[in-house]
């Protein structure tokens, strides 16, 4: 339960921060001239600081997030407990590295740009053991379909940088990753909060 709390507040603070900043930037602002990064432009965007605490925020949550993640999987097989463990650790991972992305405006280019690199690879490392874990259930095969697309979407986010609506695309689909995982967590509780023995 702990796990979908920190979720829901992560992303209800992220969303709320990042439209407050969005209200303070001067000029236009949309997926296909903008990285979202740019909400944290210092030199431009009066409300820089909302954005850079959006991701700030978000970043601790999503710590508590992926700590207290329970069991993705019915499956009590000791290779399942290992995978969920890998999509924790890569998970808290990138929630720091989206921590230092805040700290670092997109102004601070060098800085920002390899934390924001690290969220996405160690973001999409976590999703991408999730699917790896859900392609064994029958009934999660659609999701983990799914799941693998948004690491593909991912990656072309990374290789093709200035295709500005890919980043958004990436963020939307990582936000609703984490949000079915809270909703899942609410509703199924596989196996409650975080097993230090698996």
């Amino acid at each position: 339960m702990v796990s979908a709390i920190s979720g829901f507040i992560g992303i209800a603070i992220y969303l709320i921060l990042t439209i407050i900043s969005w209200s303070f930037y001067p000029y236009t602002f949309n997926p296909l001239h903008n990285w979202l990064s740019d909400l944290g432009n210092t030199t431009i965007n009066p409300g820089s600081l909302y954005y850079r605490l959006a991701s700030i925020s978000c970043g601790v949550c999503l710590i508590g997030f992926y700590l207290f993640l329970g069991l993705l999987t019915k499956d009590d097989r000791k290779k399942f407990h290992v995978y969920t463990w890998i999509v924790r650790v890569f998970g808290i991972l990138g929630a720091i590295s989206f921590i230092m992305s805040g700290v670092f405006p997109i102004n601070d280019l060098s800085n920002h740009s390899f934390w924001s690199k690290m969220l996405y690879i160690l973001f999409g490392t976590s999703i991408a053991f999730s699917g790896i874990i859900w392609i064994y259930d029958k009934k999660m095969r659609l999701l983990s379909i799914s799941v693998f697309l948004i690491c593909i979407v991912d990656i072309f986010s990374g290789i093709f940088t200035q295709i500005y609506i890919l980043e958004w695309i990436v963020v939307s689909l990582i936000i609703l990753y984490i949000l079915f995982l809270c909703i899942r967590n609410v509703t199924y509780r596989a196996r409650g909060p975080i097993n230090f023995n698996c």
